[in-house]
């Protein structure tokens, strides 16, 4: 909306809703089984005792595949102004965006239940394939499902942004022009998990014995940049610029840029850049509690390690049979570090028509103190030095199993470089105008660190040892078409 004079009112809205369903094979856990009642062929197997329950793992194949419905809302909100007074370009804005997921569950029993109401009620034969069960065990499996909410929780985002900018003196290019900005923020994170989330009244879904702690947490965050633009010659731009940010309980950073750029004729144009960067954790990352977090993805011998069977002892738990998988807990880090980069670029963009234009833009970022989490395989391979991560989780069947800590950390070093490539064509057609670009980047390098002062390895192309995999060629395209001409109709 335009006011009066150089002034005018912005506004904008978002909204988006989005939902996800996620299906795996049933839900196993672990039950207690009376020796006496155990198969004739499994009783004669070594090192069973003569009374009592021996446990087994078992998967819960009659209620069918666990379901993962993740529902997401988003609303954003921009109010801005900008104009000019007393020679200053202004700008300014809040925002307010609120990211709210609710997680629902189908298909897992609440362990409890199973146990009291089905399997020591004798309704329950672990011992029979899956559809092999009586109706009676079967109607008793649906009555302990849980179905329904398990775990969710909010985001929100604050903000207040203002910016100035004006031409201070004449250059031989141009006017030497500057830009100021702040901001300052709050940044809130909460979730709320239901009451079986919980474990409330001691109930818990079957096979996930750990407790989700709900938690609310807030942090401030502010920030402020000054940029200028120097036209040296009508040919020759440079442009430099610095950034200061605060974010509460993280610490600070000071940024800068400078860069280059030389348009020798209308068609050829040469650029350049480097600057340091500065990327602070999330208030999840730092603030969220410990929690149950799946288990590990590969399974782990104990009875030849013998640091771990003393970590186990220590703790006073008992190391999970051999050739099985341990349970893991994450969650925040008070002490995580923020990342900071230094990163380079240089390019070149050729237009020979109107209608086509390339660039090719090479690029090196390093980044320092990255984030991710320890290896699991770490863990086991080096237990003594990681004796302060390792935990103990009690299984429902009485069992205090040894478990690791795989909490948010600060890993080595990182870099990454390419080249991005960019081509543009421009149509005429009958019905009107037609753009059509094409965004490659070509990844020629991908080194990282998975500790710091440790090895680098390599994903580029392949399966790399943080299971992820960088591809050596990533685009995209899209063709956007002009209004029609006058006196056409599609």
């Amino acid at each position: 909306m335009k006011l009066a004079g150089d002034h005018r009112v912005t506004a904008e809205l978002l909204t988006a809703k989005s939902e996800q369903t996620s299906r795996i094979a049933p839900v196993p856990g672990s039950i207690p089984v009376p020796v006496g009642s155990l198969p004739t062929a499994v009783q004669g197997l070594p090192g069973l005792p003569a009374t009592g329950n021996v446990t087994a793992r078992y998967r819960v194949f009659d209620l069918g595949q666990r379901t993962s419905v993740n529902k997401s809302d988003l609303l954003h909100f921009t109010l801005g102004a900008e104009g000019t007074v007393l020679g200053w370009d202004y700008g300014a804005s809040i925002v307010h965006s609120v990211s709210k997921s609710k997680i629902f569950n189908k298909g897992y029993p609440e362990q409890n239940a199973l146990f009291t109401d089905v399997l020591f009620a004798g309704l329950l034969d672990p011992f029979v394939g899956p559809g092999q069960q009586t109706q009676g065990a079967i109607d008793a499996l649906q009555g302990v499902l849980r179905n329904g909410y398990y775990n969710g929780g909010k985001s929100t985002l604050d903000m207040i942004n203002a910016k100035v900018s004006r031409e201070i003196m004449p250059m031989a290019g141009g006017a030497l022009s500057i830009g100021l900005g702040a901001n300052f923020g709050i940044e809130k994170n909460n979730n709320a998990p239901s009451p079986l989330a919980q474990g409330l009244n001691g109930e818990v879904r079957f096979g996930d014995e750990a407790a989700v702690i709900p938690y609310s947490a807030q942090r401030k965050v502010a920030g402020a940049f000054a940029e200028l633009v120097a036209p040296v010659t009508k040919t020759i731009e440079t442009s430099g610029a610095v950034r200061f940010d605060k974010y509460q309980g993280v610490g600070e950073s000071t940024n800068g840029k400078v860069a280059v750029r030389w348009q020798p004729s209308s068609n050829v144009l040469l650029r350049g850049s480097i600057g340091t960067g500065f990327r602070a954790p999330t208030v999840k990352q730092v603030k969220s509690p410990e929690e149950s977090f799946g288990v590990t993805s590969d399974q782990y011998d104990c009875s030849t390690n013998t640091a771990l069977q003393q970590i186990a002892t220590g703790l006073g738990a008992v190391c999970r049979p051999d050739g099985d998988q341990y349970d893991v807990f994450a969650g925040g880090n008070l002490n995580l570090k923020p990342e900071k980069s230094k990163q380079a670029s240089f390019g070149i963009v050729l237009e020979p028509s109107q209608n086509l234009s390339f660039g090719a833009d090479y690029w090196v970022v390093g980044i320092r103190d990255s984030f991710g989490q320890i290896p699991e395989s770490e863990f086991f391979a080096n237990p003594t030095k990681y004796a302060s991560s390792f935990r103990t989780k009690l299984a429902g069947t009485g069992e205090n199993y040894l478990a690791i800590f795989q909490g948010n950390a600060n890993l080595g070093n990182s870099w990454n470089a390419g080249i991005d490539f960019n081509v543009i064509g421009r149509f005429d057609t009958a019905l009107g105008g037609l753009t059509s670009q094409l965004t490659t980047t070509y990844m020629l390098r991908n080194r990282y660190q998975l500790l710091p002062g440790d090895a680098y390895f390599s994903s580029l192309g392949r399966f790399g040892e943080d299971t992820t995999v960088t591809f050596r060629i990533q685009g995209s395209g899209r063709i956007r078409s002009r209004c029609l001409k006058p006196g056409r109709t599609l």
